[in-house]
């Protein structure tokens, strides 16, 4: 059985999340406002994740756990080698514009929802992900 929590792709998205959290700390948690979708790149990532969810989901049906396993670790690349540095100057642009909100609060909800979907290969490794995620929003 494919173990999830010592292959590369989730470490890289742990120490990506350390890195972010790390330069991150001095700042306050805040609310982030809802946004309105309008950036091609946003749109088709979370087409990707909501596909990936449905794949998965007939996958597990079928106790294939392997084949969902790889499914889950070929978003990652998605999610890092597409979406991510193809993003790379909304994420890096000067102020809190629009664009730039849309482009972290989509990536949160990427995140999010891709350690509720991963939750079931990697249980450990995901809830630690989720909770250290969940430190960026208000209660």
């Amino acid at each position: 059985m494919l173990i999830i929590s010592h292959d590369v792709n989730f470490n890289e998205l742990r120490s990506t999340l350390y890195d972010t959290k790390a330069s991150l700390d001095k700042l306050e948690a805040i609310k982030l406002p809802t946004y309105s979708i309008n950036n091609e790149l946003d749109k088709w990532i979370l087409a990707e994740l909501h596909s990936l969810g449905t794949q998965i989901e007939q996958e597990m049906n079928k106790y294939f756990l392997d084949t969902s396993a790889k499914l889950a670790l070929g978003f990652v690349e998605k999610l890092n080698n597409r979406f991510i540095r193809r993003s790379r100057r909304r994420f890096r642009a000067s102020g809190m514009g629009q664009d730039k909100n849309s482009a972290f609060n989509t990536l949160f909800e990427v995140l999010q929802s891709y350690m509720k979907i991963c939750a079931s290969f990697a249980p450990f490794v995901s809830e630690h992900i989720y909770l250290e995620l969940q430190k960026f929003t208000t209660q």
